[in-house]
């Protein structure tokens, strides 16, 4: 196993966290939301050919759609992603044709089972963005196709270069090896190692897609300076988590909003009636993805990214209208998590943190608490 992997199970033992192999997630959710953790890239593949040479797929392509659902056998959240084909490079059997989409079961994933909110974390796997390219390598399944080596088998493609799907805490080899190569070079090493692959029927299974549009937004938000300014600012200050979320799209069309359903835990500050601890509000912020027939629009907030469903966070909201939904008071920079290990952590970007960030992510949670209760 490799240490990073190692070292990442034993801290999650250490937090607390159960493993998706510990059973049932249904039998879980009846004592509440559940949050797990698994690692999903297996072995390392020791160089570029252990890789590519056993591969019998490899596209380019973007994800069109992602839908959860529960395993089989109910111990894992897996994601099934729709890719819509853009170049095949490997496919000896000729099965695929661009344009075709193929779906991809990968562990990870929220949704809500017997009706509470369960998230399944894969800290090697990170979300995949719509509507962007990477080039994948695939592995056939029982259910379709899965990524070769969880994310070593998914490289994105960025101004002309193939970047690894890997992060820097999970340095493998392949990421090493060819993290930054030319798409050229890394093309013609992966056409050259793999197997030979026969061009697919002209056009055969091509549909005509729908609208497609990706838009990369950085919404203006107040700049507040601290803890205390941001509760006076707020109309309301709980503590509490995701349960649910849902992605429109604009009347106009122009954007796309997510609209967050939280479940109160406790009020800090509200107008009265404030909500009772178990009652849900409804908070919304600008971005998000969504996809509806041949449609597919994916609005990606650099300023605010998606919220974990079933994790606690303190929340500062406002609202302008008492008939429509709450609003982050400050974007990401008013919503703080709680880590496995009893410690705040700001939502925002790193590149975007305030001196309240600065000075604060990595302390004591419960200091958090104890400041807001005492309305500083």
């Amino acid at each position: 196993m490799h240490p990073s992997i190692r070292a990442a199970l034993l801290s999650l033992l250490a937090a607390g966290i159960a493993l998706a192999q510990t059973g049932d997630l249904r039998q879980a959710a009846k004592s509440g939301p559940v949050v797990r953790q698994v690692m999903t890239a297996g072995d390392e593949f020791k160089d570029g050919a252990a890789l590519i040479i056993p591969c019998e797929l490899v596209v380019v392509g973007q994800i069109v759609d992602e839908q959860p659902r529960l395993a089989a056998d109910g111990a894992v959240v897996l994601t099934d992603y729709s890719i819509e084909v853009g170049e095949v490079w490997i496919d000896p059997k000729g099965r695929v044709a661009p344009g075709e989409q193929i779906v991809i079961s990968h562990p990870g994933g929220q949704m809500r089972v017997e009706g509470v909110p369960v998230r399944v974390e894969t800290p090697d796997f990170e979300p995949l963005e719509w509507l962007m390219p990477y080039i994948f390598f695939l592995d056939p399944a029982s259910d379709g196709y899965r990524f070769r080596g969880g994310a070593q088998g998914v490289w994105a493609v960025r101004e002309g270069r193939a970047y690894s799907h890997l992060t820097r805490k999970f340095d493998y080899t392949v990421r090493r090896l060819y993290n930054g190569n030319d798409l050229g070079l890394f093309s013609r090493r992966v056409r050259n190692t793999g197997q030979s692959n026969p061009p697919p029927a002209s056009g055969a299974g091509a549909k005509p897609p729908g609208e497609r549009r990706r838009e990369v937004i950085r919404p203006e938000y107040p700049k507040i300076p601290g803890l205390g300014e941001r509760r006076m600012a707020a109309d309301a200050v709980v503590r509490g988590r995701v349960v649910d979320a849902a992605v429109h799209v604009s009347g106009d069309g122009k954007t796309a909003w997510t609209d967050y359903t939280i479940e109160v835990l406790e009020v800090y500050k509200h107008p009265n009636p404030a909500p009772a601890a178990g009652a849900t509000l409804t908070a919304r912020a600008e971005g998000g993805n969504w996809a509806e027939g041949d449609s597919v629009v994916s609005i990606a907030n650099e300023l605010f990214p998606p919220l974990p469903w079933a994790r606690e966070h303190i929340f500062f909201l406002r609202r302008p209208k008492s008939d429509e939904p709450y609003q982050f008071l400050d974007g990401a920079m008013s919503v703080f998590r709680l880590d496995d290990e009893g410690r705040m952590r700001c939502h925002a970007p790193r590149g975007e943190w305030d001196f309240l960030c600065t000075s604060r992510d990595g302390s004591k949670w419960k200091d958090l608490l104890r400041d807001l209760s005492r309305g500083r």
